[in-house]
Order: C-alpha cells, then sequence, then structure tokens
C-alpha cells in the first residue's frame, strides 16, 4: 500500500482501537480456568523424532546407541526422559558401572559393576561407611566390649606363645642359654645367648669374659655348638 500524497487520502478511515488486536473469546473456551486443563503429555510437533526415539529404545541392537541433537528449547531433554519413563526398556545385560579409588595406582580407577539400579544404593552405603570410620570407629574399639575381646585376645596370644616357649626356654636353661626379646614393637626378635653367673649376656659380652679370665673358654665352645639347633627351633 503506497501511503505517499496521492490524493486519495480521504479515501482512508482509521481503525478503531479494538480491531488493532485479536482477542480470544473467552466464552468460546471449554473450561472454567487453566486448572481445568490437563497438561500436554509429550512434547509436540516431533511425530518423527518421537518415532525414531521409541524404535532406538525397544530395538534390541547390542553395541548401538541413541543419538538426540536439536536446538535449545526443542524439548529433546524432556521427549528422552518421557519416553524413557513410558516405555521402561528392560533387559537382561544392564548394569550400572561405577569408578572407585585405586590406593595402589591413583591415576588407574578402578572399575566396579553392580545389577542396575544399585549404583546409587552403593555410593550411598560408601560415605557412610566413610563418615562412620572417620566418626565412630574410634570411639567404638574404645568401648568396654571391645576392651574385654581385645584383651581376651592378647591373653589367648601369650598363652600360645608360652605353651610354645616354656618347653625350649626349659632346655636351653639346662644347656646354660637363655632367650630373651631384642627391640621394641613390630621390629622385636627373640634371640638366644649365653648364661654366666645368671645372667644372660651378649656372645660379645662372654668373648671378653674369657679374655678377662673371668669366663672359661669352653662355655663359649659349647654355645657355638649348641646354638644352631635352637635357632631352628626359634625361626
Amino acid at each position: 500500500m503506497n501511503l505517499g500524497n496521492s490524493g486519495n487520502d480521504s479515501m482512508l478511515e482509521p481503525l478503531a482501537a479494538n480491531l488493532l488486536r485479536w482477542r480470544c473469546d473467552l466464552d468460546s473456551l471449554p473450561f472454567e480456568t487453566t486448572a481445568d486443563v490437563s497438561s500436554d503429555a509429550g512434547v509436540v510437533g516431533q511425530p518423527t523424532a518421537r518415532e525414531a526415539l521409541e524404535f532406538g529404545l525397544l530395538c534390541w541392537a547390542p553395541g548401538q546407541n541413541v543419538y538426540v541433537r536439536g536446538q535449545s528449547g526443542t524439548g529433546r531433554r524432556k521427549l528422552v526422559h518421557e519416553m524413557l519413563a513410558e516405555l521402561a526398556p528392560q533387559t537382561d545385560d544392564k548394569r550400572d558401572f561405577c569408578y572407585v579409588q585405586n590406593f595402589d595406582h591413583p591415576d588407574r580407577p578402578r572399575l566396579i559393576t553392580l545389577p542396575a539400579g544399585t549404583a546409587n544404593d552403593f555410593r550411598v552405603a560408601m560415605l557412610e561407611l566413610a563418615t562412620w570410620l572417620e566418626e565412630e570407629l574410634e570411639k567404638s574399639l574404645e568401648s568396654e566390649p571391645y576392651q574385654g575381646q581385645r584383651e581376651a585376645i592378647e591373653q589367648e596370644a601369650r598363652d600360645t606363645v608360652a605353651a610354645l616357649t616354656d618347653p625350649l626356654e626349659k632346655e636351653l636353661q639346662s644347656d646354660g642359654m637363655a632367650m630373651v626379646n631384642v627391640g621394641e614393637g613390630p621390629a622385636a626378635q627373640s634371640v638366644i645367648v649365653p648364661v654366666v653367673d645368671g645372667q644372660a649376656i651378649p656372645p660379645a659380652q662372654l668373648s671378653q669374659l674369657i679374655e678377662d679370665g673371668k669366663a672359661s673358654a669352653d662355655a663359649l665352645e659349647q654355645f657355638k655348638a649348641k646354638l644352631p639347633s635352637y635357632e631352628k627351633r626359634v625361626t
């Protein structure tokens, strides 16, 4: 339309304000409020995508995948979620995979395969276990029941050691030797040494006593001769 000065301006009539936009006739709507209207299920305007996605979800094709693409706002994520909930595809081979810390090789985490749908439960259980180990384990081990159990285990261990060593120590005593512990903690070890005047002494000290004339050379020779057989029994 040419709105220039064509000499026909007198033929144009202005529009009334109510004609400048369309208004919906509320009486034509079959409901009172939008609360009476159920939400539309699915994604509107995607019949081909829905058909393809349904085929991809239900088709048994090992090693194949479904790739979904589209512009932001087209409802592709909603469509996938809705169809997964609607179709609920099942397979015996479905598994959950999760990676856990590999303390020996931190750059190579360990893969754990779990039954489908249980990975999150496993994660929650591991978090609860870690919290308990950090906050409650020490308290539990210091409680009275565990203290009693620990003392009973320690006493049993002492009794077992005594049952094994008592006969050996009596034999050593009759041969002028004794078994002593050297060191402390995990590094402690039992060694056999000669006994002079009722005292257990290192072999080097016995040699010094022989040089000083305070012990006989026969004592050292007897110790060296009998030591190997006892060491075999100790080790």
